[in-house]
């Protein structure tokens, strides 16, 4: 089992990162992805229908207790964290070629809390965004957000930062790989959408593909320290 650090310090990976000098080829992102996809599937599934559930069980604890649509989001959030967590860290290890078992997703442990605080500005802004903007109008700031903070989650984890560090390092390294990071997502969201229209059948394959292009794009961009530790 491998212990992920705690420390804030800049490897020359994350550095790189940092500076704007790595580059993502889009081709090669989904070809890694392709691959670590057999052997894969079911464990990303299983994640997913239990993310999917607990999000649905904490809101419906809400709507029972009579909670804000604010703070039933909050717990929904606080109470997928862990999965959500657990399910980026699978991704990239899986790619990396890892060893990953149960006790080595629990090792990020120490993580949670600064996970669910990053998840918890996401929705805060989303929700801050919709009440000054309305939908409309809030989906491109929402959009913008969710794209230059994709990385918050995976540096908490494997870096062992903190929730608010994790955020200003995902910015620095995403904002000039915005139009890569753009283009990535549509592709991915047209490839579960197609997924979706074959009676869901399809998304047996989408979704995991999609968290394993997600994965490979934390791994092309910042190594992940479970590697450097395998020796």
């Amino acid at each position: 089992m491998t212990t992920p650090p705690k420390r804030t310090t800049i490897d020359p990976g994350l550095a790189a990162a940092l500076a704007g000098q790595v580059q993502l080829p889009l081709g090669d992102l989904m070809r890694q992805a392709g691959v670590a996809l057999r052997g894969a599937k079911r464990w990303i599934l299983l994640g997913l229908l239990t993310w999917l559930s607990v999000a649905l069980l904490t809101t419906l604890l809400g709507l029972v207790l009579g909670l804000s649509e604010v703070v039933a989001g909050s717990l929904s959030v606080v109470a997928t964290a862990p999965v959500a967590l657990w399910l980026t860290m699978f991704a990239v290890r899986r790619l990396a070629g890892v060893q990953t078992g149960a006790r080595d997703l629990l090792a990020y442990r120490p993580a949670l809390g600064h996970a669910a605080v990053v998840l918890l500005l996401a929705s805060l802004v989303l929700s801050g965004a919709e009440a000054l903007l309305g939908p409309l109008w809030s989906l491109p700031v929402a959009l913008l957000y969710g794209l230059l903070t994709s990385q918050a989650l995976f540096l908490s984890a494997d870096r062992g930062v903190d929730a608010f560090t994790a955020v200003g390092w995902s910015v620095r390294a995403c904002l000039p790989l915005l139009p890569a990071l753009l283009v990535l997502h549509v592709l991915l969201s047209a490839i579960v959408l197609l997924g979706a229209l074959t009676l869901g059948i399809g998304l047996l394959w989408a979704a995991p593909f999609a968290v394993l292009a997600l994965g490979a794009v934390s791994l092309r961009l910042f190594g992940t320290t479970a590697a450097a530790a395998r020796g």
